[in-house]
């Protein structure tokens, strides 16, 4: 109806207009007060200790959240969201730092960091770490069926050890210590022969087993792949080179560099030393390594560090690097009189030294292949055999049998004693090989046949 020019709107059409009105008012509050989700946090990363988990990340951008909420589950499994697993704590943003102090030693743990703002909480960052033992805990052969043990290897998930005598490899679950099952030779089918030395590569694990009495078939030794899933063995080379497959001369140490296999060729009815390279994935021989006369004279360690290969030699106290891109022998340096273990630090090799006239650990640098320090007043070594370094800390085995058997720790800043590891709390004896698997430190003992897990100092 119009009257005087002006419109006259009826009641249903101002209220239909209203309730629009409002409807958009109501949809564009919601609009503003709609927060996106924030971005997740990023690089977390745990440090355990027995009694402690330190947790660091980067946190996303500043203004896009208000806060960090950390929630954990025992086990391997993160929680999936916000709500799940033990509330841990929470901070305001720019805390990217915190200490879980209720922990349980030798536990693994599965942490979740979320970034949240308001109702809105960003992806999972998520890591798994399994705190260090409170006390040293021995595996023993009546447990477990070690039999004069000589190595040991980490797959990252579980520890494999070798067997000499026992001609088998044990399986540990290194968060737990639990025994996963022995690996051994069956009827009238021996893939193990004194087994020596082993490595993981590809899903497999890799036993050396050196000629002998035992090993009639294959005089010159072998290599016994294994799979690390199944504990099935999948392959035994170095009976036959043909279509392509290794062999081996007195084969003792191998070592890893991801693709393929590297092992030592000892000094075998008189021969001189030499290295083989096989893949990993197929198993065929990619190159011998014999190098010139006194290359490898009586080798015995192997270390892979990014692109070289280091060798020990015993029979002329030298140090041999070799490409792992063309197998050429780049450099013999000399000066480490019965080299018996190699580490890896921070750019330089650590050599043990068990010479006659000197018990010592010297530090080699990569970059001028010169020796920077040769440390042994007051280290308490004797015979070193086995060395891993944690941190800034050389764990050096004194291989020495008996009851006196101890791991001497050593400053890699200054070349100090730190401790002395040493008493019934660890039964030491005749450690012949360390290795580190992120939290704890694993010892072999190959005189008692027993295994030293424990935390590191």
């Amino acid at each position: 109806m119009r009257m005087k020019g002006k419109f006259h709107l009826g009641t249903a059409t101002l209220c239909a207009a209203a309730l629009t009105i409002a409807a958009a008012t109501n949809s564009a509050a919601t609009e503003v007060t709609h927060v996106a989700a924030p971005a997740p946090v990023t690089a977390l990363h745990a440090s355990p200790t027995s009694k402690v988990v330190k947790l660091t990340w980067v946190n996303p951008k500043t203004g896009t959240y208000s806060a960090v909420m950390v929630r954990r589950l025992p086990g391997t499994t993160a929680p999936a969201t916000f709500k799940l697993g033990l509330l841990v704590g929470a901070w305001p943003a720019g805390h990217n730092l915190i200490y879980d102090t209720k922990v349980v030693a030798h536990t693994t743990y599965s942490y979740s960091v979320f970034a949240y703002k308001g109702t809105a909480y960003s992806a999972p960052a998520k890591v798994t770490t399994t705190t260090a033992l409170s006390a040293p805990l021995i595996f023993s052969t009546g447990s477990y069926a070690l039999n004069y043990p000589t190595s040991i290897t980490y797959d990252g998930a579980n520890m494999w050890v070798p067997n000499v005598f026992g001609n088998a490899v044990s399986e540990f679950v290194a968060a737990s210590g639990k025994f996963v099952r022995n690996v051994f030779n069956t009827s009238g089918h021996d893939v193990f022969n004194h087994p020596s030395d082993v490595a993981f590569a590809n899903g497999s694990i890799w036993v050396t087993n050196p000629p002998g009495p035992g090993n009639p078939g294959q005089p010159s030794g072998t290599v016994t792949q294994i799979n690390a899933k199944t504990g099935l063995v999948t392959k035994v080379l170095g009976a036959s080179s043909a279509g392509g497959a290794p062999t081996f001369f007195d084969p003792e140490e191998i070592a890893s560099t991801g693709a393929d296999l590297w092992v030592v060729n000892g000094d075998y009815n008189g021969g001189a030393g030499s290295l083989t390279e096989f893949s990993a994935t197929t198993g065929l021989l990619v190159r011998t390594v014999t190098g010139v006369s006194g290359d490898f004279n009586n080798p015995n360690a192997i270390l892979a560090v990014g692109p070289d290969i280091w060798v020990t030699n015993n029979g002329n106290g030298t140090l041999t690097e070799v490409s792992v891109a063309t197998g050429a022998v780049l450099k013999n340096i000399t000066g480490f009189p019965n080299p018996t273990a190699l580490a890896y630090s921070n750019g330089d090799i650590w050599v043990a030294i068990n010479d006659s006239s000197t018990q010592s650990v010297s530090e080699l640098s990569i970059a001028t292949l010169s020796i920077i320090h040769t440390y042994s007043a007051g280290l308490n070594l004797l015979r070193p055999g086995a060395m891993v370094i944690v941190g800034t800390h050389a764990f050096v085995a004194n291989t020495r049998g008996g009851i006196g058997t101890t791991i001497s720790v050593v400053s890699t800043t200054n070349g100090s004693l730190v401790t002395t590891l040493s008493g019934a709390a660890y039964t030491f004896d005749g450690p012949c090989r360390l290795i580190f698997d992120g939290t704890n430190i694993w010892a072999v003992n190959e005189t008692n046949s027993t295994l030293t897990e424990f935390p590191p100092v």
